[in-house]
């Protein structure tokens, strides 16, 4: 019991500042994994065969390839990335992304490509007589999106985003390998 004593005598406070930042790094990994599936929802339920194409790719890819190469994608490629446009412009010194903002965001992308799927397939459920309804009585598009569409796919979506919660906070013990502890 004594290892779990704050200070000196214990682990008590590093364990503390662990979950926290756990919490931390998985929440803000949501919100970009929101935000990603945001931008490709639309995209895979395109009648476009490029955008359409270009949205799969990207779901398939980052689901198909094990989180920890995109973890390190991002935190060594991205430092280089910069420092390459940086010295484009004169400026030679080393960069060094954040390790924080390095894991949240790759975790993040992870997210979104799981993200968008839940999504998608929440829209897609909904039946389309609703949407002819809603025509028929002369709905708007942007009412129709918040009256009909956006309750519903909440409603269906909701519950199996409980699934990317959990790839987040799994991926989360990942990003130790950009000095994030």
């Amino acid at each position: 019991m004594e290892l779990l004593y704050f200070g000196d005598k214990g682990w008590g406070d590093e364990l503390l500042i662990a979950t926290l930042m756990t919490i931390a790094v998985s929440i803000t990994a949501m919100f970009i994994g929101f935000f990603f599936a945001l931008i490709f929802v639309p995209l895979k339920l395109s009648k476009k065969k490029y955008l359409n194409f270009f949205s799969n790719s990207y779901t398939t890819v980052i689901r198909g390839v094990p989180e920890l190469l995109v973890i390190y994608l991002f935190f060594f490629g991205g430092s280089g990335s910069i420092m390459y446009v940086a010295s484009i412009f004169g400026y030679n010194e080393y960069i060094e992304i954040n390790a924080f903002l390095t894991g949240s965001f790759s975790i993040g992308i992870i997210s979104g490509a799981y993200s968008t799927e839940v999504f998608r397939g929440a829209i897609q459920s909904i039946e389309k007589g609703q949407f002819e309804a809603a025509k028929v009585l002369g709905v708007s598009k942007v009412t129709q999106f918040y009256k009909i569409m956006l309750p519903q796919m909440l409603r269906r979506a909701i519950p199996n985003l409980r699934n990317g919660w959990q790839i987040s906070l799994k991926d989360r013990s990942l990003i130790w390998v950009n000095g994030l502890s």
